[in-house]
């Protein structure tokens, strides 16, 4: 068996071939034999009708009618003539946007076929000057094939020519191509809007990007990734229902309607508000709560729903739809178990909510599938079938993706410590290059990373600390190819993981990477590639990664639904296209390799539901079968391009080629496809009609990410703060993406820290808020002055090693010799002074700012001094300078500054720059480090 014929029998082992079909087949090689010479008989349009059959595979009697029509809207896609069509309703629940005031209506999205036609078809439609009705066409086809009585066994009739075009394309066709072609196998072509985006490299005018709306559900999609994770940990089982999470749906059912009675704007002001308000109560068990709120907060983001709408199909199926799913777990759905509860709740409804249910459910059903809680290939036939999402036929092109990396590159390069971005860069790039999923990607070990035959190979097998599998497929080898996404990669892990790696470059090969030292890197390393350092199994600012990623992709293509799972698609349609258009010299087995790659055994699977791109592949076998059939004559061709038939007959014989022969064949259909070319199309943007405008960068609102420091410091800062004070801790907690049990042990760590601190007074026994207390008496100044530019460095050490002894020990000199004074004085005996020199020597800070000071008195005081520079000196490999002070109430005998050096805020003042030697600002950053590891301790214990 050769490797076509095993390729062939792996791809479609099911396609059935219509036994009438087959016994007519004989006829249509006769047909197009006729079509070819029919060039002066049929009038354009019948001709166009009759090439439309017998050279681009448009067989099935409920798509001729529609490619027909197509024709009259004939553009260039991806420098092919191309033909695209409505196919069939998708069973999708789609809104369109209606006019202000009205009440919009369910209808469902159109699922798109596609033809890249022949040179015969094009110069066919070409001659058109009036388009006949389709029914006209064909009685004037059916006419002529009964006048053409030279031709024998040619079809007389319509129905009996469809009959042979189908029986000829099952024999003919091979895998997909031959099972849609038949109408057996429905791969789903791109939509013009998504072509229009290809051919003219802009993208489609939108509304931009809502900013709020998608850190909202980044966050709430990170909330449910983590409480999927934490379940698949503990069994995944239910857990005991919670009667206040009916309270958090009712109050969601009142948040959707806040907005009714308000004009637009202000209607969906008060909706954000409301829902602010309700999403601050939604703790982590409440997954079905937070799932309603993410399906809403969905429909606000696509705008295509009135607010009233939005608000009476909540009204009359959020109830419902929560009852008929609390008890199932999120880790371990059933799609038939989730869809018999979903069809029990519209059964049961009322008559007047049962479309508010079915709304709902399917909003629920898309936000699972997006988060990749359940299959949508496992969803049920039948009756479950109204609640499923059906084929969205997207993708992101190259260029798209690649003008996403330039966007992130360029932000990169101005913000380089910040830490998102990259992050987003390098997912985005994986995403694109092996078609993983975005729970997928986010959870990648170090350890599963090794170049493997020159391909980057990335193992999806997670631990029992992650997320469990989608399905048993989805345990399997992905390979990473491009140059470009392994710069990126290879980038990434340098910088963040400290990975002792070469160069990487996008115009290098991967073949020439030192191998063996990349993997000796990664081997045995159990860390998350974008896993937060400091705590063990967690992504790191999970919440901005995601909302970034959204923001990126969106801007990128102009379209406001796009999402990383089109990243997927676009992987495999691009793949299936290139082994397509080789045919039977693909690579063997390539389908099924991909197919295992993206994690569906299934082939049929990958095709029906990723598959968008196939034109120019099914093209390429219908003009190889031409060719080999020896159909093409001179006479023929020279009246398609207007030549004397003994001129082209000429010009083959002096090249030496028989018009039989293979070389004949392929020479006459380049002189056809030369002379189709010498008509120029419209591109697909202009057939649509669809206004493009140039892609703009979205990043101008990136603001790199708070530190952990910065995050805590701020959190007590807010304490004091009159638009929020300490009564409002939820909101403090929230604000900085804390937990309300985070927040709670961060306050009881600082109240306990404060017992040691040099300068502080305990709050009164009857202080309400001891936190507040604290912070307004003697900690505001500190913290305002942590931002100091001449602490950066130091900062970003103490954010990443907070844990350490010596950091521990170093701040424990801080507390006790600085605290919420203004001197940090010195005592060299002290064993954590030598801490504190080595952390201030690690940070990379600049040591030629510090200065010993001293205040001259009697005693033994020089011989501490000189004992003190000698420590100095011994741990920072430099002199101190030494300045002499006069004594001053307060001041030590011996204390250290640092200089602030030249402003990079000339116009604050000096104050509020840290002050030109103070080293306040000093302990509120090791309070902060200390608040830091008394968090990772209490993780450490919890684990």
């Amino acid at each position: 068996m050769t490797n076509a014929q095993a390729r062939q029998r792996h791809q479609r082992q099911n396609t059935l071939l219509n036994p009438q079909s087959t016994s007519e087949m004989h006829r249509f090689e006769p047909f197009q034999r006729f079509v070819l010479d029919a060039q002066p008989l049929l009038s354009p349009p019948t001709l166009a009708l009759a090439t439309l059959i017998a050279f681009d595979a448009v067989v099935q009697a409920q798509d001729v009618e529609s490619a027909y029509k197509a024709l009259q809207s004939l553009h260039e896609y991806r420098s092919h003539p191309t033909i695209r069509w409505p196919l069939e309703k998708g069973g999708v629940a789609h809104t369109h946007k209606v006019n202000s005031g009205q009440t919009s209506t369910n209808t469902t999205a159109d699922v798109y076929d596609e033809r890249v036609v022949s040179c015969f078809t094009k110069v066919a439609v070409d001659q058109v000057a009036t388009w006949i009705t389709f029914s006209a066409a064909i009685d004037e086809l059916e006419q002529a094939l009964q006048r053409a009585q030279k031709y024998r066994d040619l079809p007389r009739s319509y129905a009996q020519l469809l009959r042979a075009a189908d029986g000829y394309a099952g024999a003919t066709l091979s895998g997909a191509g031959r099972a849609h072609a038949l109408g057996q196998l429905r791969m789903v072509a791109l939509d013009p809007m998504c072509a229009a985006r290809e051919t003219s490299k802009l993208i489609i005018p939108s509304a931009p990007v809502d900013s709020e709306a998608e850190d909202v559900i980044a966050k709430n999609e990170a909330h449910i990734a983590r409480a999927v994770a934490l379940a698949a940990r503990a069994g995944g089982s239910a857990a005991s229902p919670d009667p206040r999470e009916s309270d958090l749906v009712e109050d969601l059912v009142r948040a959707f309607n806040a907005g009714n009675a308000l004009n637009p704007h202000a209607g969906m002001s008060a909706v954000r508000r409301a829902l602010a308000g309700v999403e601050l109560r939604i703790a982590e068990h409440h997954a079905w709560a937070r799932v309603l709120l993410l399906a809403g907060y969905q429909m606000l983001r696509e705008g295509d729903l009135a607010m009233s709408s939005i608000g009476r199909y909540f009204t009359g199926g959020a109830a419902r739809v929560f009852r008929a799913l609390r008890s199932m777990p999120l880790a371990k759905l059933d799609s038939k178990t989730l869809c018999d509860a979903l069809g029990t709740a519209e059964n049961e409804a009322e008559p007047s909510n049962k479309a508010s249910v079915r709304a709902v459910a399917q909003a629920v059903i898309g936000q699972l599938v997006e988060q990749d809680l359940i299959d949508p290939l496992r969803l049920p036939r039948g009756g479950a079938a109204r609640y499923q999402g059906g084929v969205r036929a997207q993708v992101v092109w190259p260029h798209e993706v690649a003008r996403a990396d330039a966007w992130l590159s360029e932000s990169i390069s101005l913000s380089p410590a910040d830490s998102i971005l990259p992050m987003v860069r390098c997912a985005i790039s994986v995403g694109a290059d092996t078609g993983m999923r975005i729970g997928e990607v986010m959870r990648i070990r170090l350890k599963n990373i090794a170049i493997v035959n020159n391909s980057v190979q990335i193992t999806v097998a997670p631990t029992r600390m992650d997320p469990s599998l989608k399905s048993k497929d989805s345990r399997r080898m992905c390979h990473l190819n491009s140059p470009r996404a392994f710069e990126n990669l290879v980038t990434f892990m340098s910088q963040v993981h400290g990975l002792a790696l070469p160069v990487a470059h996008a115009t290098g090969e991967i073949s020439s990477f030192d191998h063996d030292a990349f993997n000796r890197s990664l081997q045995g390393r159990e860390e998350l590639l974008f896993g937060d350092p400091h705590r063990r199994n967690e992504l790191w600012h999970e919440n901005a990664v995601r909302k970034w990623i959204s923001v990126v992709l969106k801007a990128a293509t102009g379209d406001s639904k796009t999402t990383f799972h089109d990243l997927r698609h676009s992987w495999v349609s691009l793949g299936n296209e290139a082994d397509f258009s080789l045919g039977d010299q693909s690579a063997q087995n390539s389908y099924a390799k991909r197919a295992n790659a993206l994690g569906h055994a299934v082939n049929d699977l990958m095709y029906t539901t990723y598959t968008h791109i196939f034109g120019i592949g099914l093209r390429r076998a219908v003009d190889q079968r031409v060719m080999r059939a020896g159909l093409l004559r001179t006479a023929s061709v020279a009246a398609w391009v207007g030549r004397s038939d003994a001129a082209l007959r000429k010009s083959l014989s002096r090249k030496g080629f028989q018009v039989d022969a293979a070389q004949g064949q392929r020479r006459l259909m380049d002189e056809i496809e030369t002379f189709s070319r010498s008509t120029e199309l419209p591109l697909a943007h202009s057939v649509a009609p669809v206004r493009l405008v140039e892609a703009t960068p979205p990043l101008a609102s990136f603001k790199p990410a708070s530190s952990r420091i910065d995050v805590l410091l701020n959190s007590l800062r807010n304490l004091v703060d009159d638009r929020i004070g300490p009564q409002h801790h939820i909101e403090i907690a929230a604000r900085a993406g804390l937990s309300p049990h985070e927040w709670k042990s961060i306050r009881g760590a600082f109240r306990y820290l404060n017992r040691d601190v040099k300068g502080v007074r305990n709050p009164p026994a009857a202080e309400s808020e001891p936190e507040a207390w604290l912070v307004d008496r003697h900690w505001t100044e500190l913290i305002d002055n942590a931002s100091a530019q001449k602490w950066t460095r130091i900062a970003r050490y103490l954010e990443s090693h907070a844990s350490q002894k010596e950091v521990r020990r170093a701040g424990d000199y801080v507390v006790k010799y600085l605290g919420v004074t203004r001197y940090l004085e010195v005592h060299s005996a002290d064993p954590d002074f030598v801490s504190l020199l080595a952390v201030l020597k690690a940070s990379g800070t600049n040591l030629a700012r510090f200065a010993l000071n001293f205040v001259s008195a009697p005693g033994d005081m020089s011989l501490k001094v000189r004992h003190a520079a000698v420590k100095i000196r011994s741990e920072f490999g430099i002199d101190m300078p030494l300045r002499e002070r006069k004594p001053r109430d307060g001041r030590p005998n011996m204390y250290l500054t640092m200089s602030s050096g030249p402003s990079p805020n000339l116009g604050r003042e000096a104050s509020q720059d840290g002050s030109a030697y103070s080293m306040k600002g000093l302990a509120a950053l090791f309070l902060a480090t200390q608040l830091i590891a008394a968090l990772e301790s209490e993780v450490r214990h919890a684990a």
